[in-house]
């Protein structure tokens, strides 16, 4: 066999190697499966439901079911709560899935994977072409950067600090929050399965999950990402909690989201004399952490800042903030990103 055929066997064997490589790769994307109906949602849903007689109960959760509870004091009825039956709790459960790839780092991994292939086949190369072998050396020199710089982008991981989820549906409902992260969970509460918490939201903002109620669904989680917006705000240690209070009403939380970011980040900050807070862009965050809410949210609020350290004031451009409008079914989340 001549040593051009060889060649180009060679070749072929690589890129049979790299589809090889990519497809056992695949299983990086994270599969998606929603359950909508299932006897446990739809018991809760009866039971959360403010009945005075069965004829409420009947129109809400089925035939058979009863108000349990209302009392008749005088001339007021004190109100009571559903009761299911059995025959009305639905034993169905419906599922559809699909794949959500976090392709940056998808393509970043493949590439670190493969690139002992790549720099194997350019130092082989390098003996057979001797008249490109400065060019094939020059590529071999660009490749061990590239990947340098590749590997550096991937292991240099940022953490993202106690993102908090909130839920105001319009009514009592069930609701599926996922969570997909670029890298990995290190903290959630309460414990999530599959990337998903599948609650019982009120309006009144309690979330409903295995018989405990929550005021917020909370993770903690590494991110492949660098997150570093050009604008923002250089805050002294002694008025940062002041400028909590004033600009995060500003970004769209509400009183008692503005007091639990507050209550945890005043005493937790990492000490230093200033603060340099930056407002991550929620379409650029959802690379760290892809948010899915189902049934989708007519209002969502991420507000999600990254807050370095220094030891002098920074010179920093403001950016202009534009106070979101909260307009039925809402979700607010807040976290902060540390370097």
């Amino acid at each position: 066999m001549d040593r051009k055929r060889k060649i180009i066997i060679g070749y072929g064997v690589l890129a049979i190697l790299f589809v090889a490589l990519a497809i056992l790769v695949v299983p990086m994307g994270y599969q998606r499966e929603y359950d909508y109906t299932n006897a446990k949602t739809d018991e809760a849903i009866c039971r959360a439901i403010v009945c005075e007689s069965d004829q409420k109960c009947i129109t809400g959760c089925g035939t058979s079911a009863k108000c349990v509870g209302a009392t008749p004091i005088g001339n007021t009825m004190i109100p009571g709560n559903c009761e299911p039956s059995e025959t009305n709790v639905s034993p169905e459960r419906t599922y559809y899935t699909t794949t959500y790839f976090c392709l940056d780092t998808y393509l970043g991994v493949l590439m670190l994977l493969s690139s002992p292939l790549w720099i194997a086949t350019l130092l082989v190369s390098t003996t057979i072409f001797l008249k490109r072998r400065k060019l094939l050396i020059g590529l071999l020199i660009l490749l061990l950067s590239i990947t340098f710089i590749v590997a550096m982008m991937i292991f240099m991981q940022a953490e993202s600090k106690k993102p908090a989820i909130y839920l105001y549906p319009e009514e009592t409902m069930p609701v599926s929050v996922e969570v997909i992260p670029d890298a990995w969970f290190t903290k959630t509460i309460p414990a999530i399965s599959n990337n998903r918490w599948d609650v019982i939201a009120h309006p009144s903002g309690e979330i409903e999950f295995e018989g405990a109620i929550y005021p917020y669904l909370f993770y903690e989680s590494i991110t492949y990402q660098n997150h570093d917006p050009p604008k923002g705000w250089s805050v002294p240690k002694a008025d940062v909690v002041g400028w909590f209070n004033e600009y995060l009403p500003k970004m769209g939380l509400n009183e008692q989201e503005t007091k639990d970011f507050v209550d945890y980040w005043s005493v937790n900050l990492p000490n230093a004399n200033y603060y340099t807070i930056r407002m991550v862009n929620p379409q650029d965050y959802d690379r760290s952490a892809h948010l899915t809410i189902t049934p989708t949210p007519d209002t969502l609020i991420r507000v999600i800042l990254r807050i370095d350290p220094t030891d002098q004031q920074a010179q920093i451009e403001e950016p202009l903030l534009v106070t979101p409008v909260r307009e039925g079914f809402t979700a607010v989340e807040w976290g902060v990103l540390f370097a």
